[in-house]
Parts: C-alpha cells; structure tokens; sequence
C-alpha cells in the first residue's frame, strides 16, 4: 500500500507534494438496501483468486501510482516498485529520483533513503518513526501488495460471518486500469454496525490473468465528511523475475 519515504524524503529535498492526480474519483454511493448472500459471492470468488495469485508471487516489479488522504491533501506520487515476499524486501524510487530500501533483518530493520537532490543527504529511520510518516498513512513495510490484500481478506471474513457489515457489494465490470484490462468490484460497507472495518467503500480491479490488483480504492469518514483516502495503482506488473538481494542494495544504487 503507500509507502513511509516520500514526504520525509521531499522535506530532505526542499520539495512541495506532488499535485493531485487529474483522474477523478468515483462519486460515494447513495445507501442502499442490505446486500444478499448470492451478492456476495463474486466478492468471495475474487478475494480468493487474488489471495492465491499472491501466494505464489515471491517477487514483482511494477510502476506504483499512491495517492493517499492526509493533513487534508491528497497528492500523487509515483515510483518504480521492487518487491520481495521472503525475506520482505521493499525498494522504491519516485520519478523525482528520491529512493528508499528496506530490508528484513538488516540495517536494524531500518529504511535508508536519501532525496536524490541537494543536498543529497543519506538517512536510516525506523519506519513508523514520526520523520518517516510524515505525510503518510502507511509505512515503507505496507507497500506493495501484502499489506492491502491481507486487509481485503481480514474483513472479507467478516463480512462473511457478519453479512448485515455490507451495505451494497457489487460487480462493476471489465475495464482498463493502468494500461491493463481488470475486472473491478465495488463493495459498501456499514461501518456504523462493523466499525473494525477498514474503509466505508472498497474498489479493487484485479488484471485478468494475473488477478493481482491493478488498482484499489478506499473511502472513509474523515475530518468530518465521506471522502477519497486511499488511491492506488499498479502499472507494469511483473511477477517472479527473480530479484535477489542485489537489487535491495543501497551500493547498487544511487545512495
């Protein structure tokens, strides 16, 4: 999901956030009846194919699109995206070309990043330290896609065991997301009933053949009103290329 390095690196740099993505979000949903069992089920199905396409997945590569709502903004950054399932490894590096490691069990199990602009200056933080979330939801160790497709597990569960927490679940149909033809589906939750559910809506696309997301979306109450809080995407998917620990070394990079 977002990741723990862009604002801190951008304070480093002397940087603004980046400007709001020009894709308009979805409108928030009207309430609507209780959603029925046989409703339901293609939302099973899909959680399902997802879960079980990640678990074979030991490594990606991919462009990541990660809007995220905070301090009453919602910016869009872009990075190129490395990942790594066992030992968690996580590289990322935004089109400004500030960069960000983390390795399981090494460094302290601290992110190294630096801004890639003056003054270039190398740091290690812990990654839920406040200079590390600075400007984010999530940490370093949230990105990519375990993270978010265990949240989508987590309360597929429950709506399962407690049907009465969906307000509306539905599928939206085939459509293009990041350059990739998904399958997309639209869940609304009463959070009012099932408060320890993440998100009042859920949009998640999964790319057909793949059935990893290629997008995910997620609104909830915040300051005061139902709003966009969570927007990200995934473009240029590649699963099992085979990183290695190189590729999670700050020495052959930029740093």
């Amino acid at each position: 999901m977002g990741c723990a390095f862009a604002m801190v690196l951008a304070a480093l740099a002397g940087q603004a956030p980046a400007a709001n993505s020009a894709r308009a979000p979805a409108e928030a949903p009207a309430t609507q009846t209780r959603v029925s069992d046989s409703q339901l089920v293609p939302i099973i199905e899909a959680v399902e194919r997802m879960s079980l396409a990640l678990s074979k997945a030991n490594d990606g590569t991919m462009i990541f699109y990660r809007r995220e709502y905070k301090s009453g903004q919602l910016p869009q950054v872009i990075s190129e995206l490395k990942f790594r399932s066992k030992p968690r490894a996580f590289y990322l590096k935004t089109r400004e070309g500030m960069e960000a490691i983390w390795r399981e069990g090494i460094n302290d199990n601290k992110l190294i990043a630096h801004p890639g602009s003056f003054p270039d200056i190398t740091v290690s933080l812990k990654v839920d330290s406040w200079t590390a979330m600075r400007g984010n939801r999530h940490t370093i160790v949230q990105s990519g896609y375990h993270f978010l497709v265990g949240i989508i597990e987590r309360d597929t569960r429950e709506c399962q065991a407690r049907p009465q927490c969906v307000v509306s679940a539905k599928t939206v149909g085939k459509r293009e997301e990041y350059g990739a033809q998904s399958q997309c589906l639209d869940v609304t939750f009463d959070k009012r009933r099932c408060p320890d559910l993440y998100g009042e809506r859920v949009v998640f696309c999964l790319r057909e053949g793949l059935d990893l997301p290629t997008r995910l979306q997620v609104w909830n109450v915040e300051d005061g009103q139902l709003r966009l809080v969570e927007d990200y995407g995934y473009e240029n998917i590649r699963i099992n290329v085979g990183l290695t620990d190189a590729d999670f070394d700050p020495k052959n990079y930029n740093f």
